[in-house]
C-alpha cells in the first residue's frame, strides 16, 4: 500500500469553532499567503493527498461560508456550544465521521 493510499483512508477533522476573541475575527479567516488561514490548511492537506476532510465550525459558521465558498465542498459540522471547549468539537466531529473503513482520524486544531 502506498502512502497516498493510506491518506485516502484517514479522515481529517479540523477544529475551527473557537471564538477568537483576542484576534477580533475568526482565526481561520486571518490572511496567510494572501488567503484565509483555514483555506491554506485545506489546500495543503489536499495537496499531500488527504481527501476526507470534516470542519467543525461554531457561531461564525455563516461568516466562514461567506468568506470561503470552497467550504461547501467539505463536510461541515456545527458546534452549537463551542464555549464547552475543544473536546466538545472533537466529540461532534468524530460522531459525524461515518466511514467505518478508516485507518484513522487526524485531528487538527485550526491554530496549530
Amino acid at each position: 500500500m502506498t502512502m497516498e493510499q493510506d491518506f485516502k483512508q484517514i479522515s481529517i477533522l479540523i477544529l475551527a469553532a473557537g471564538d477568537s476573541k483576542r484576534m477580533g475575527i475568526p482565526k481561520g479567516l486571518l490572511k496567510y499567503k494572501e488567503k484565509p488561514f483555514l483555506l491554506c490548511q485545506i489546500d495543503s492537506l489536499l495537496e499531500i493527498g488527504f481527501s476526507d476532510i470534516t470542519i467543525v465550525l461554531g457561531k461564525e459558521k455563516e461568516k466562514y461560508l461567506r468568506e470561503i465558498p470552497k467550504l461547501i465542498d467539505f463536510k461541515i459540522v456545527t458546534n452549537p456550544f463551542p464555549s464547552r471547549g475543544l473536546f466538545s468539537s472533537i466529540h461532534l466531529g468524530l460522531k459525524s465521521i461515518s466511514n467505518i473503513n478508516l485507518r484513522g482520524v487526524f485531528i487538527l486544531p485550526l491554530d496549530v
